[in-house]
Order: structure tokens, then C-alpha cells, then sequence
């Protein structure tokens, strides 16, 4: 009878201590190995993504990455779709992004490239400034192209357009795809 009283009294302290240590939630943005997070790569010669592409490079060379970024999103068009079935804008030349409703006015205006980690492999990244976004607390977008050609994105970085996001800069993921390059 004692036996069976200590074995219950050690499967109920179990359950306690088990019930009283918090889960994590993984989709929690505070925690920085969810999905959604970015980290800034500062340092090292690394093998990037950017689209299909692949190239190692020295994550310092602000030149190298912005041609990279240019050679990716020059000219190509942004779907709203992976069917291809819808156009949302086209970049320029230069990288700068303008929306299908107005094909004269930049929408978001390209201002360097960087290298940031997202789901443990280092993408080639664009920082932009959105023209239309005014009055919101953020007018900075970080982009990604993956290796799918879906353009993910984060806002963050203010609404001061002389105050460019660094690599301490919050991003926060939006929760839908920004959109889809066809030829990546």
C-alpha cells in the first residue's frame, strides 16, 4: 500500500511541475527562431540566396549586393499570384518598384542592399522606401526574393526617410506574400 502511495504521490508532483512550466509558442515573433524573424548577416563572405541564384560573397560589398539585387528585379514583373494570372507592378532598371495602377510614379524607391537569415540560409535582401505610405507608422519594406521567386517582406525601420534601417532595425513579416516574380 505505500509503494502504490508513493507512486501516485510521484506521478501527481509530475504533473505539476509539467503543467507549470509555459510552452512556447512557436509563431510567437518574440521568439527569434520562428519562421516570420529576420536576422541581419554583418559580417563574413557567405554563400547567399536571391531567387534561383546563388552567389558567395562578402556580405560588406554594399556595391556587389545592390548589383546582384538589380541583376535579379530589373525590368521583371510582380504578380499578385503564383498563377501568373495577375499583374500588381514592374521594377525599373534601377531596382525601383512602381505599382500596375501607376506606371509613372515610384511606389517604392530602392535604398541599399544587405544580407539577412531567414529559415537558416542567408538571402540577398532590399531595403525600400514606400512613397505612398504616408501617415503610417513605417514607410520602410525589407525584401526577399526565395528560391520560389515569392517576394516576402517586412515593415519596419520608422516613417523618417533620412533615417535609413540599419542592421539592429526591427522587421516585422507580413502576414501575406507581397508577391511573385515569374522569371527569378
Amino acid at each position: 500500500m505505500k509503494i502504490k502511495k508513493s507512486y501516485l504521490l510521484i506521478i501527481i508532483f509530475a504533473l505539476i511541475i509539467s503543467c507549470s512550466n509555459p510552452s512556447t509558442n512557436p509563431d510567437n515573433n518574440n521568439n527569434q527562431n520562428t519562421s516570420s524573424s529576420i536576422k541581419a548577416v554583418t559580417s563574413g563572405v557567405h554563400t547567399i540566396q536571391y531567387g534561383r541564384q546563388t552567389s558567395e560573397i562578402d556580405v560588406t560589398d554594399e556595391a556587389q549586393l545592390k548589383t546582384l539585387w538589380i541583376t535579379l528585379v530589373s525590368g521583371k514583373t510582380v504578380y499578385k499570384s503564383s498563377d501568373y494570372s495577375s499583374v500588381s507592378g514592374k521594377f525599373d532598371a534601377e531596382g525601383n518598384y512602381y505599382d500596375s495602377t501607376d506606371t509613372v510614379n515610384i511606389r517604392t524607391k530602392i535604398i541599399k542592399c544587405a544580407v539577412y537569415e531567414y529559415n537558416n540560409k542567408k538571402y540577398l535582401a532590399a531595403v525600400y522606401w514606400d512613397n505612398k505610405n504616408t501617415g503610417m507608422p513605417s514607410s520602410y519594406r525589407l525584401i526577399i526574393a526565395d528560391e520560389k521567386g515569392i517576394e516576402q517582406a517586412w515593415y519596419g525601420g520608422g516613417s523618417d526617410e533620412s533615417v535609413i534601417p540599419n542592421a539592429n532595425t526591427q522587421w516585422t513579416k507580413y502576414d501575406f506574400v507581397f508577391g511573385y516574380l515569374k522569371e527569378y
